[in-house]
């Protein structure tokens, strides 16, 4: 393509792909009300405490961010030699084909649930029956705490690059990256633990490194501004490095 982007032209590709974008918007309603259900069941299984404090339509939510997070693996087509052909020929450029995932996937898809889940709860709590009222008072909102930051980031590069990089067992392959990326982490630990003095309980694998005496001190403004920009900042750089990253292996398979 001459120009990198251009918005006619990417109109153009959405309606083309309305139709496989309403496939997946159906496909994500039945896995959406399946979760739903399974919840509802597993409620039912537990007899009469699901009238105690906790059911699982706390968590109706976050199974759902769940599913969104894997959505690119299990909804897009494999991009395979011989199923990629078509695609690669359509008249739009490679950022556009991407910008079209990322839409989807990052706006349309997440809204779509919510969505679904709202109409969900308020069908459920027009119910007759006193557990579906009482399961529906139940779905709240999914809070995303600072530490689960960098676990969603993970999960979101392993889906985003496993569908741009891998033609066969998507879905399994991107999971191994993110056991990878795990694993990663754990070997950098492992690592600043053998600088550390060994002086730990015998109760715990991993000792807190703060709790001991030679590292245990209080950090100075800028040390904990620092760490709080991390915080925040790794995970972001791990959701812009993935998007950039998929968006060059796209690139690369339109060449």
């Amino acid at each position: 393509m001459n120009a990198t982007f251009n918005l006619k032209r990417f109109l153009l590709l959405e309606q083309y792909k309305m139709q496989e974008t309403g496939k997946h918007l159906l496909w994500s309603s039945a896995i959406i009300l399946s979760i739903c259900i399974l919840c509802i069941l597993y409620d039912i299984n537990r007899g009469g405490s699901y009238y105690g404090k906790q059911t699982s339509a706390d968590s109706l939510y976050q199974y759902a961010l769940w599913f969104l997070l894997a959505a690119p693996c299990l909804l897009e087509a494999n991009l395979t030699r011989r199923s990629a052909t078509l695609y690669m020929l359509l008249p739009a450029s490679a950022f556009e084909k991407f910008l079209h995932i990322w839409i989807k996937y990052l706006f349309v898809l997440p809204a779509y649930c919510v969505l679904l889940i709202i109409c969900l709860k308020g069908i459920l709590s027009w119910s007759p029956n006193a557990y579906l009222q009482f399961f529906a008072t139940h779905i709240v909102h999914y809070e995303i705490h600072k530490y689960q930051l960098l676990t969603i980031a993970m999960l979101h590069s392993a889906a985003f690059i496993g569908y741009f990089a891998f033609k066969q067992q998507v879905l399994l392959k991107g999971f191994a990256i993110f056991i990878a990326c795990i694993a990663a982490s754990m070997g950098i630990v492992l690592v600043m633990i053998a600088f550390v003095p060994h002086q730990y309980s015998e109760e715990y694998w991993l000792n807190n490194i703060t709790s001991w005496p030679d590292t245990n001190y209080p950090l100075s403004a800028a040390a904990q501004a620092i760490i709080s920009f991390c915080n925040y900042a790794t995970p972001l750089c791990l959701v812009l490095g993935t998007w950039i990253t998929s968006y060059f292996l796209l690139k690369e398979k339109q060449l």
